[in-house]
């Protein structure tokens, strides 16, 4: 948009026009159809990419990304290629290429390198510090570790395709960027100076595309249940999740990064508060994870459920007591148990302890008590009352209970002893 407002590009203006080192091939569709807005708003019709971040191998160059040599994990040249599927213009289809398509076109519209670029036209007039789309020595030291969904470190790691998902940055600085878009505390301008508070406007502007899809240039736009316009985008890469969302009419906003696979939850519910504080309803990651995540909660309410009748049952079957019958520790009783039965009576308690210890020290137990700790609290203590039931019949064994008669017989053989 820095470009288009200094005349250097043209939102209408098919991305071919700006393009010498590749170019789009062949398709039936038209190729002057795919624009430079286009490319901004998702709607150019081309197809997507899923891009992984190489750590220990070269990385491609712009040309042969786009040529499908993306480095990714199951890569082979030409499989995760650049090209046109659809018309132009009828739809929005995501597609981290377009964006890979723009950082060449900005290279060679200026002359230079994307993240140089970037950097001295964009993120450091914006007071954005700790950003950068190279992983500078001064941030070295303060860069966080990605971990996987497993729990282990991800590699230290880079991407070609920078605009797509290169940039390293902090939840600071992207509330930065956020507020630039927005009318300042000191009535500052949208845009800060990078962009004109019309440019900045255009941002956010809704475009309705022919399949009845709602976009804008590179924001993904939402009404919240409130009525209130919002604006924002996620993304994530192998260890890293990544979520901001903006209400510039209201001057407010959202940013949640997070350095694990396993924190998607953490996202929705966060924003889900953020939502209810402010009384515009949650966004629609938000609703989207909630809904994502009720077969969850009603597994665990089913499993709560189930441990409840199995401790019941158990109870109703084992622990009862007929008059002539009660339960003794198994070291009190009139017959101690046998080799096989005490080996038996081990490895019931050892299992049941073992099944208690085990949820209670399993990670992802803590993670599910940050999503629903209520669900996950209830089906905690069904499951310890079930071991307790399990352990505590283990350790005990029925004794015959003497009666009066019984009790006075055995009053003479002592004194007749």
């Amino acid at each position: 948009m820095r470009l288009v407002q200094q005349g250097k590009l043209d939102l209408g203006a098919p991305v071919g026009r700006y393009l010498t080192r590749w170019h789009l091939p062949r398709s039936p569709f038209d190729a002057d159809g795919v624009t430079i807005g286009r490319l901004l708003s998702h709607s150019a019709g081309l197809n997507s990419q899923d891009y992984s971040p190489i750590a220990a191998r070269p990385l491609p160059t712009l040309e042969q990304s786009l040529s499908g040599e993306s480095g990714g994990v199951n890569a082979r040249s030409g499989s995760d290629d650049v090209r046109i599927t659809m018309k132009p213009g009828r739809q929005r289809s995501y597609s981290n290429g377009g964006y890979t398509l723009l950082q060449l076109v900005i290279e060679e519209v200026t002359g230079e390198p994307f993240a140089r670029y970037m950097q001295r036209e964009v993120l450091d007039p914006l007071g954005m510090t700790h950003s950068s789309f190279t992983w500078r020595k001064d941030l070295r030291s303060q860069t966080a570790t990605g971990y996987d969904f497993d729990g282990q470190a991800v590699p230290r790691s880079a991407f070609t395709e920078q605009a797509a998902g290169g940039l390293y940055t902090t939840a600071k600085d992207i509330a930065v960027f956020m507020a630039a878009g927005m009318t300042g505390p000191k009535d500052e301008p949208a845009g800060r100076g990078v962009l004109t508070p019309a440019g900045a406007a255009a941002l956010f502007a809704r475009h309705r595309l022919p399949d009845g899809s709602t976009t804008s240039l590179g924001y993904e736009v939402q009404t919240l249940p409130d009525g209130t316009h919002a604006a924002g985008h996620g993304g994530k890469n192998t260890g890293w999740r990544a979520e901001f969302v903006t209400l510039p009419d209201r001057r407010e906003g959202i940013v949640v990064l997070t350095n694990s696979d396993r924190m998607d939850g953490i996202l929705g519910l966060t924003e889900q508060a953020w939502g209810e504080w402010l009384g515009t309803g949650p966004p629609m990651t938000s609703q989207m994870e909630q809904s994502s995540l009720q077969p969850l909660y009603t597994l665990l309410l089913l499993i709560a459920g189930a441990l409840l009748l199995a401790s019941s049952v158990c109870v109703a079957c084992v622990w009862r007591r007929p008059r002539s019958r009660r339960r003794l520790w198994v070291w009190r009783h009139p017959r101690r148990p046998g080799a096989i039965d005490w080996a038996m009576r081990g490895v019931t308690f050892a299992a049941a302890l073992t099944a208690a210890a085990t949820w209670a020290l399993l990670p992802l137990r803590d993670e599910l008590a940050s999503v629903t700790p209520v669900r996950v609290a209830l089906a905690t203590s069904a499951l310890l009352l079930l071991c307790v039931v399990i352990a505590a019949t283990a350790l005990t064994r029925r004794a015959a209970t003497a009666g009066p008669g019984d009790r006075a017989v055995a009053a003479r053989s002592r004194r007749a002893a």
